[in-house]
């Protein structure tokens, strides 16, 4: 029976190709179109954030550097005894839709061999405590994995820190 079938599909080039057609645009609708239309509703939560040209410079840093692939930006819910999280809702708030909206790309990191970044704004002291943060990680945090971003200048490093300063 089912030979038969698989038979007359192959024996049939224009069914073959119909089914294909649908096999794809099922394919498509589910991965393309489906989250576009979902996505779209979005409204801005008051952690999402327009960026100023210091900031996005210093987005574009943070992404070059690839600090990206250790830290997420996305607060989940069964944070509790993971890392350098305690309890739950010790870094913040969890993470909404909404807090991404102004952001393409999204940073919600790779591996997760750092903390979580997403309130980072408002967990670190001030911009002036990350740069030095940036120019020597193990004096700030003995320990870490971090390495250092001495290369980069005193403007880029501003940036970086204004950046994550936006992380609230």
């Amino acid at each position: 029976m089912l030979k038969q079938m698989f038979d007359r599909i192959e024996g049939n080039t224009g069914l073959l190709v119909a089914l294909s057609l649908l096999i794809f645009s099922m394919a498509i609708l589910t991965t393309v179109a489906l989250p576009y239309f979902a996505t779209n509703n979005y409204q801005p939560t008051p952690l999402a954030v327009k960026y100023t040209a210091q900031q996005m410079r210093g987005r574009q840093l943070y992404a070059q550097s690839g600090c990206w692939e250790c830290h997420s930006q996305n607060v989940r819910l069964p944070e509790s005894d993971i890392g350098t999280v305690h309890q739950p809702g010790d870094i913040g708030a969890v993470s909404h839709p909404g807090d991404y909206l102004y952001q393409n790309p999204t940073f919600f990191g790779q591996h997760r061999r750092g903390p979580d970044l997403m309130h980072v704004g408002t967990r670190w002291p001030s911009q002036e405590w990350m740069t030095i943060h940036f120019l020597n990680p193990e004096r700030l945090n003995p320990g870490t994995w971090m390495p250092s971003f001495g290369y980069l200048s005193k403007e880029n490093l501003d940036a970086i820190s204004a950046y994550l300063m936006t992380l609230k």
